[in-house]
């Protein structure tokens, strides 16, 4: 799981410099080997993406690919925000 984790987020680093239409397919390609887990029930995870101050590029990539993974795998349910707010 350690390399297929790697290759991972090699692929998300990496994507940052690729076209954005072929950004989605690269992300998908990564995933083909992941198993789902489907835990009973998923833990929920929130994603905090905003950038105080400099917003890197690769910030949107990193969402796009976390939200695959969630759907390829059904091992966690993401709730995605921007808001400081959402912390509870």
């Amino acid at each position: 799981m350690f390399n297929k984790l790697s290759l991972f987020a090699f692929l998300i680093a990496s994507s940052c410099f690729a076209e954005p239409s072929d950004e989605l397919e690269r992300i998908e390609a990564a995933l083909r080997g992941f198993p789902r887990q489907m835990a009973s029930p998923p833990p929920k995870v929130l994603v905090y993406s905003h950038a105080s101050g400099f917003a890197h590029k690769s910030i949107p990539t990193g969402v796009k690919a976390l939200r695959a993974l969630a759907q390829k795998t059904k091992a966690f349910e993401p709730q995605f925000t921007n808001a400081v707010e959402d912390f509870t």
